[in-house]
């Protein structure tokens, strides 16, 4: 893991969004993921989006370039990574990745169905 994600180790799931800061399908997948706040927050979801030119402050151009190496070698115009909570990429897609969809692989992976045991109760 790069030292830009390493404070997220063990405590958030990445999503990693390379792609053209304007473009559709970008602000399809960021309008797609924005709709439920709550359960990006529940799953412990951390949003990265790495465009190859912007102006905004989130990450260093040199960061951008680390990052696009690493997880993007294929510099795809268009790419989103899962990243679990250990630090491996759990998912990819080239085409948008609906949000049900990626909360339904999260749901499914064992780490989280331990986090929803201890939340379930907690409650009760």
């Amino acid at each position: 893991m790069l030292a830009q994600f390493e404070d997220h180790q063990w405590k958030h799931r990445l999503i990693l969004i390379f792609a053209d800061e304007n473009g559709p399908t970008y602000l399809q997948q960021m309008d797609n993921l924005r709709a439920d706040s709550a359960g990006l927050k529940d799953r412990d979801i951390r949003i990265y989006s790495i465009f190859s030119q912007s102006s905004r402050p989130e990450l260093s151009p040199s960061d951008r370039t680390l990052i696009r190496r690493k997880y993007n070698p294929d510099q795809l115009p268009f790419l989103v990574l899962l990243i679990g909570k250990d630090g491996g990429i759990k998912a990819r897609k080239t085409d948008g990745y609906p949000r049900q969809e990626i909360f339904d692989l999260i749901d499914s992976m064992p780490m989280r169905q331990a986090e929803m045991r201890r939340k379930k109760k907690g409650d009760g």
